[in-house]
């Protein structure tokens, strides 16, 4: 309750609504408390946790004299373990007491990179950038995510030569030796397992190899916390150790010690990444109450763990990270131990008369069938421990359910069961991996990538069970709803409260747990909206018609002009979704792909798989594209239509005017493929361009005036020519592109030549997310500038004509 409290004192001085909602319900439960001289420590707590925040507020950022885009000499400490996928070296760089560069460089054809470690003088010549958010109501706050670890620019360079080691030591020569034997690890590992690309993640969280096609499996089935370096991996690790040098007759003293340190050293190994640092203080306070002869309770620990650090970073209590795991092991103390201690606990113990009479049977039964006791004991000592295993899963997934609805917007529907199988596993596993990484031992390598296997094998199974069903987001009061239904259950469980009070709140948490994942927004119905999405240097833009159907034309992605290196970050899936699914969208009626370039298309096969659209509209696609490929197999397990659309062709208020029907596909690619589409809503024309060039402007019908024109490939000068411009002469123009992107779109002469049409410029570099909508009569136009919505100045007060 203190660690509650406490926490609740940081989220007020927040302020945010859930924050006091939350507050309010803890007062209220609190108020029941038998023993009211708590009262006054409680609200020690919570001021004590608002004090920490208010004097916690960090300064302001760093400055570094350099433009975005810049090329510049950075000199300063590798701060941090070097990922190498031998393609490709990634690392934070402090330049500055306090502030780091993360630095990706990137190797020539051929050429090999340096090898390089924590606590080395490097300079480097690269391109700077400051982290920035996409633009979208809602998006993940990289730059937030990145400042929190003190990293404030980013740099990349290309060629080994870009680099130059100083040779001079720096850092902390502890950590340094941690980081090496880390680097061993990885090396030995991924060598005796013939480059086992999970293994180095599973031991020592490098990941360096895996990308998300590889983990998919194991976030639908819930089981991806399994493969990440976390408290379980510090209970396992030094719970092993700890059981080998039991059996070596250490003293309890010199036990606990090492305990400890092994918790840090292997915390240290893993890079001291924030779910081992939680374990790690927590196995720590165990050990130290154990000293003192005191028995660990698990909610005592877990409180004091989390006071601990809160006090270290308050801004902690926001990490979803922080907030899954310390529900995790709540949802074990509260729920799971007393569901256990109050139906097969005391059989599996022994304990109490029901344990005692079930041994008392237990025995009659195995002389009945002349079965050695023992035998049958240990057969229902592993029926108990299955038992205890499946409840555990079913506590800390109901538990999570509301975190996984607003943080994943997904709800696994067979994790219970692939959890029960799969933690084990791999539980096992990553002591014998880290032995066989230690010792060079082949044969114990060969179990450890076999149990892996297995894993993978069975998370693989559990996949295809999967219905694969994503839920958008619930309305904020809907989250208070099930925050505070959720928190009064809880206390309930923990007060030990009659069975009325449980079943009352349980009912209310279940009820309002079915509506957020059945709740479907009302769309408003009679205009007609389009809103370009903010995916950096590409396109993406969702059209909602007036009778509240829908429809995605294109999902961004990163061009990848070195096909050796694979993009580590889905556009459709980490940008065009979350907006999708803040709009409420469950599915999309049709997605239309303008061309087969990665900047339009590639983020489209995650957009279907996860909204399952009824049509997906092609332009010209040639045969052997791998993107149509991928996008073909989303829509085969989607269920969607694919159909090749071209002049003439028509949908509800589509008409697409671009490609001709006679037209065929060449063998790659190209801008001029381009669907272009016409859109027609009352008095309002809408023409999306694609990345449509001369040809397409030449060759197309060209429509009379448009109100909207989605500019050609991204503002660039090969497109939106001022002959054209003369002719649809548009009053506003949307452009999609990057911010500082080194193609130089969109070009100036465009610029210049919608200026001398009349036309106002919305992009998403400098306006986020830019919103148009149309009754029929009147337009009204939004854009989501610095991540605060607001409508365009000239047409605020009611719109234009």
């Amino acid at each position: 309750m203190p660690a509650i409290f406490f926490a609740a004192g940081i989220a007020f001085s927040e302020g945010p609504i859930w924050a006091l909602v939350a507050t309010a319900v803890i007062w209220c439960y609190a108020l029941r408390i038998k023993r009211l001289t708590w009262l006054p420590a409680l609200t020690l707590c919570f001021l004590l946790g608002g004090f920490t925040a208010s004097h916690r507020t960090p300064g302001p950022d760093p400055q570094m004299d350099a433009e975005a885009g810049e090329v510049v000499l950075l000199a300063g400490c590798i701060a941090g373990p070097v990922a190498d996928d031998g393609l490709q070296l990634r690392f934070s760089l402090e330049v500055d007491t306090g502030a780091k560069a993360r630095v990706t460089l990137t190797s020539k054809p051929g050429e090999a990179l340096p090898a390089l470690s924590y606590g080395e003088q490097v300079e480097i010549e690269a391109r700077i950038r400051k982290p920035r958010n996409y633009g979208n109501p809602g998006a993940f706050d990289f730059a937030g995510y990145l400042r929190r670890d003190h990293v404030y620019w980013l740099a990349s360079a290309r060629g080994a030569s870009k680099l130059k080691q100083l040779h001079t030591p720096c850092g902390s020569p502890l950590r340094r030796h941690a980081l090496a034997l880390r680097t061993l690890i990885t090396t030995r590992i991924r060598s005796l397992t013939d480059n086992d690309d999970l293994m180095p993640a599973l031991l020592v969280g490098d990941n360096s190899f895996l990308d998300k096609t590889q983990t998919a499996d194991f976030r639908a089935t819930g089981t991806y916390h399994a493969i990440v370096v976390s408290g379980l991996h510090i209970t396992v690790v030094a719970g092993t150790a700890l059981a080998l040098m039991r059996l070596a007759g250490v003293p309890l003293s010199a036990l606990i010690a090492a305990g400890a340190a092994f918790a840090w050293l292997y915390a240290g190994v893993a890079d001291f990444q924030p779910p081992v640092v939680r374990s790690a203080v927590g196995f720590s306070l165990f050990l130290f109450a154990t000293w003192f002869h005191r028995k660990g309770r698990l909610l005592n620990l877990l409180g004091l763990t989390a006071i601990l650090l809160l006090l270290w970073d308050p801004s902690a209590v926001y990490d979803p990270s922080f907030q899954l795991t310390f529900l995790s092991v709540a949802a074990i103390g509260t729920l799971a131990s007393p569901l256990v201690d109050r139906t097969f606990g005391p059989c599996r113990d022994g304990s109490g008369f029901a344990g005692q009479q079930f041994q008392l049977e237990t025995a009659l039964v195995a002389e009945t069938f002349s079965v050695p006791v023992k035998w049958l004991q240990r057969a229902l000592g592993g029926i108990f421990a299955i038992a205890e295993m499946i409840v555990i899963s079913a506590c800390v997934q109901l538990a999570l359910l509301v975190p996984s609805l607003m943080y994943f917007h997904q709800i696994s529907a067979t994790a219970i069961m692939a959890n029960v199988i799969v933690v084990p596993v791999l539980s096992a596993a990553v002591p014998i991996g880290l032995l066989a990484a230690l010792t060079g031992l082949r044969p114990l390598a060969w179990w450890a990538v076999h149990m892996t296997a297995f894993a993978k094998s069975a998370v693989v199974f559990f996949s295809t069970l999967e219905p694969g069903l994503r839920f958008p987001d619930i309305p904020v009061a809907l989250q208070a709803a099930l925050l505070v239904s959720a928190g009064l259950f809880g206390a309930a469980l923990l007060l030990r409260t009659n069975w009325g009070a449980l079943v009352a709140t349980g009912t209310m948490a279940t009820g309002l747990a079915i509506l957020a994942v059945t709740w479907t927004p009302q769309v408003p119905r009679g205009s007609l909206e389009l809103s370009l999405i903010d995916v950096g240097q590409g396109d993406s833009m969702l059209v909602v018609f007036p009778d509240g159907r829908t429809l995605l034309m294109d999902a961004g992605g990163f061009p990848v002009f070195d096909k050796r290196l694979k993009s580590r970050f889905d556009i459709g899936e980490d940008v065009v979704s979350p907006y999708l699914w803040r709009m409420g969208l469950r599915r999309l009626d049709y997605v239309a792909v303008s061309h087969l370039h990665d900047d339009h298309a590639a983020g489209l096969p995650a957009v279907i798989r996860n909204f399952r659209p009824r049509e997906i509209w092609t332009g010209l696609a040639p045969e052997n594209s791998p993107l149509l490929a991928k996008m073909r197999e989303a829509a085969w397990v989607a269920g969607s239509r694919v159909v090749a659309m071209h002049e003439g062709d028509t949908r509800d208020y589509v008409r697409v005017i671009w490609p001709r029907a006679d037209a065929l596909p060449g063998p790659h690619a190209k801008n001029d493929d381009s669907l272009v589409l016409l859109l027609t809503h009352g008095k309002h024309r809408f023409l999306l361009m694609g990345d449509g060039e001369k040809k397409t402007e030449l060759g197309m019908q060209i429509p009379e005036e448009v109100d909207v024109l989605k500019a050609g490939h991204h503002g660039s000068k090969t497109s939106s020519r001022p002959e054209f411009l003369q002719v649809v002469r548009p009053l506003f123009a949307m452009i999609g592109v990057g911010n500082g992107n080194s193609y130089g779109h969109p070009s100036p002469q465009v610029l210049d030549s919608f200026r001398e049409n009349g036309t106002r410029v919305l992009r998403t570099d400098e306006d986020g997310l830019v919103q148009v909508r149309s009754d029929g009569t009147r337009l009204r136009i939004w854009r989501n500038r610095d991540g605060r919505p607001s409508e365009y100045p000239a047409l605020s007060g009611g719109g234009i004509d």
